[in-house]
C-alpha cells in the first residue's frame, strides 16, 4: 500500500473514531500525543473547540519533585507520571472530575499508563 493511501486510511479511521468520543466542559476529552522525544496531554472541550488545560514534557524545568535515575526509561516514566499529576491539578482547579480518554491509537502501556495513573492519583476519573 502506498504511503498516501495509508495516510488517507488512517485519517478516515481517526475521523470515525472521534465521532464516538466527544468531550464537553463537564467531561472533556483527554488527548495524548507521544513523539520520539516528548509526550503531550491536553483536555479539550469539543463542543466549543477549546483546549481547557495541557501539560507536556517540554515543561521539564517547571516540573518539580522528580526522582533522579540512571535508567532513562524509568526517568521517562517518572516524567509521564508527573505530567499526569500536573494535568490532574490543573483539571481540579477547573472543577473537572472526569474525562473521556482518547489515546490516539497508542497502546495503554508504559508512558501512557503512567500518565493515566498520575491523573488517577489526583482523583480524576478516566
Amino acid at each position: 500500500m502506498k504511503k498516501l493511501k495509508k495516510n488517507i486510511h488512517f485519517l478516515k479511521n481517526k475521523k470515525r473514531h472521534l465521532k464516538k468520543i466527544i468531550g464537553n466542559i463537564s467531561k472533556p476529552r483527554l488527548s495524548i500525543y507521544k513523539s520520539n522525544k516528548h509526550i503531550y496531554a491536553q483536555l479539550i472541550d469539543d463542543i466549543n473547540g477549546h483546549t481547557l488545560c495541557s501539560s507536556s514534557t517540554t515543561e521539564k524545568k517547571k516540573i518539580k519533585n522528580l526522582l533522579v535515575s540512571k535508567n532513562e526509561n524509568e526517568l521517562n516514566l517518572n516524567f509521564s507520571y508527573t505530567i499526569g499529576q500536573n494535568l490532574g491539578k490543573r483539571a481540579k482547579n477547573l472543577n473537572i472530575q472526569a474525562v473521556v480518554f482518547d489515546r490516539n491509537y497508542e497502546l495503554y502501556h508504559g508512558k501512557i499508563k503512567k500518565l493515566i495513573e498520575g491523573l488517577h492519583g489526583e482523583g480524576i476519573i478516566c
